[in-house]
């Protein structure tokens, strides 16, 4: 029995061990490979001031939902289709033929920000950039999104040309 429980501690500490290494080697990534913003895309004070309380709070919960979703493509077992108007959600079958015309194939984004904006009634076009690591290459693609209010909630009803 005292075996038994030596060779249990001895498997915990080695898998303790293991984990706080990996997290260290984790977190000198981050640090390593972070992006560091050096400057950002502004609007102006004019600008700014033209939108209404409700149109800023929408702006920002908008692009949450652009971003969610674009994190939501990265991982296979997310719901991608939570974040799509219903029309697009239908016109799809497989989550794997969506993105794969959305971004190709074995494609992973590393970076995504917005450019620009549209407020529209109930709608807004976002301009937004990602960078992607396809093949190995980086490669920075622009593209547009419009997200519409349905049932309360911010959708993606077209991205990247897909409507």
């Amino acid at each position: 029995m005292k075996r038994l429980i030596t060779i249990v501690l001895l498997g915990c500490s080695f898998n303790c061990a293991s984990a706080g290494e990996s997290n260290e080697v984790i977190r000198f990534e981050k640090e390593l490979f972070a992006p560091q913003v050096l400057n950002y895309f502004g609007m102006g004070k004019d600008r700014f001031q033209s939108l209404t309380p409700t149109q800023r709070s929408d702006l920002l919960e908008a692009k949450k939902t652009l971003f969610s979703f674009l994190m939501a493509t990265q991982n296979p077992d997310a719901d991608i289709w939570r974040f799509l108007s219903r029309d697009l959600f239908a016109r799809y079958k497989t989550r794997n033929v969506f993105l794969s015309k959305l971004f190709g194939q074995e494609t992973e984004i590393l970076v995504n920000a917005i450019t620009d904006f549209d407020p529209q009634k109930n709608e807004f076009n976002l301009k937004y950039y990602v960078v992607l690591f396809s093949e190995g290459n980086l490669l920075v693609r622009e593209d547009l999104a419009t997200l519409r209010k349905q049932d309360g909630n911010w959708r993606v009803i077209s991205i990247g040309g897909i409507k």
